[in-house]
């Protein structure tokens, strides 16, 4: 589909119909076998193959150093992983535990609990469930209409 639109590229404002005129641009790739296309495979003598043996084997092999300070590869590689293991371990796992299995902070469960045990206590001593007088009104101070003046009160 890209290399339609690169081809299009400079027909886009076109009509519809000019998209097959674009078309007749694109080659076409054979895939036919072609007769010059055969190679033949030369095996190595011993001589060379005992020359790539000592070659690999001379060969020093990188040594990657993953920042966990290990003086062979070895223990750098058993560091990588042991810090990695733990990572995941503690990091994702267990904080993942601690953060589903730990105590509510909201106290929303203590609330309705309480509040439960008030209705309970309100209605065998026959008290309304909810008194209109929660604050008594003898200590609330509310200023008079000549104090406000012209205060907008919005309730």
């Amino acid at each position: 589909m890209s290399s339609l639109s690169r081809v299009c590229k400079f027909n886009v404002l076109r009509r519809i119909s000019s998209v097959p005129q674009c078309l007749s641009n694109v080659r076409a790739i054979s895939t036919s076998n072609k007769k010059n296309d055969t190679t033949t495979a030369v095996e190595p003598t011993a001589v060379q193959a005992e020359d790539k043996k000592t070659a690999v084997a001379t060969k020093k092999k990188f040594f990657y150093d993953y920042g966990f300070s290990g003086k062979t590869e070895e223990e750098e590689h058993n560091r990588m992983h042991a810090m990695f293991f733990t990572y995941i371990t503690i990091g994702f796992v267990l904080s993942g535990f601690y953060l589903y299995y730990k105590p509510s902070t909201s106290m929303r469960d203590w609330a309705l609990r309480e509040a439960y045990l008030e209705l309970r206590r309100r209605e065998q001593l026959g008290l309304p469930l909810i008194d209109p007088n929660y604050v008594d009104p003898s200590t609330v101070y509310l200023p008079s209409d000549e104090e406000l003046g012209d205060t907008e009160i919005i309730i």
